[in-house]
């Protein structure tokens, strides 16, 4: 299986293409970066070509023209604005709609593009889903869709994209809405990692946003081999 995952350099990105590669898969990687970070492991970047494209912007003609020339399989959709505090509160920001929204266009129109269109994994979220009851939190794919927050609406957004072109240009997807994950390099700005960095530094008191809340975390290897 020849894949192209969008967003690759990132958290899960990094960790589905381990995964992938463990699987004996191709891998090809697109980011907004030139270079892999040396923060991940090095065996990525000596077996997977790095790709770079900011898809906030359309594809360029020579980006897929390589994209063509590689004739991916599928194609794995994780490149987001996808800390929600950098999406606005309840208004998407500018950069959260160009990245969130357009680059899951851009990547559509791409992909329907090729000779031979790949099936597409879109990384939705959970917060798509309304705000839930504290009496009933438990949320399942019934549930009601009336997302709250701006980065649940941005991913709403990009799951129509997705469903339009499914319906009108016979793409096969599928839209994965995954609930909140945890592991090695994860941004220490999110909840997990940013206590652990407070456990490191043996402070006398661990600061933590809210004592009220109950989440339920996956694994980010797990949530990849979901993927």
């Amino acid at each position: 299986m020849k894949a192209l995952i969008t967003g690759i350099t990132g958290f899960a990105g990094s960790h589905l293409a381990e995964t992938l590669l463990a699987a004996g898969d191709q891998v090809l990687g697109i980011s907004r970066q030139e270079k892999w970070p040396t923060t991940l492991p090095a065996k990525l970047a000596a077996a997977i070509p790095l790709l770079q494209w900011d898809i906030s912007e359309p594809v360029t003609p020579e980006l897929q023209e390589a994209i063509a020339k590689w004739q991916p399989d599928c194609c794995y959709h994780l490149a987001a604005v996808s800390i929600p505090a950098d999406c606005g509160t309840t208004t998407p920001t500018p950069t959260a709609l160009t990245c969130n929204v357009a680059g899951t266009q851009h990547l559509v129109d791409l992909l329907t593009s090729l000779p031979q269109t790949p099936r597409l994994l879109l990384t939705s979220s959970n917060h798509v889903y309304a705000p839930v009851d504290p009496v009933a939190p438990v949320v399942s794919e019934e549930a009601v869709v009336k997302p709250a927050s701006a980065y649940g609406k941005t991913k709403l957004a990009a799951e129509a994209i997705v469903l339009q072109a499914v319906h009108n240009q016979q793409l096969q997807a599928c839209i994965a809405r995954s609930f909140q994950h945890t592991g090695p390099r994860q941004p220490a700005r999110l909840m997990v990692p940013e206590w652990a960095c407070q456990f490191s530094r043996e402070t006398a008191s661990v600061r933590v946003h809210t004592l009220d809340s109950y989440l339920d975390l996956s694994d980010v290897r797990d949530v990849v081999r979901a993927y």
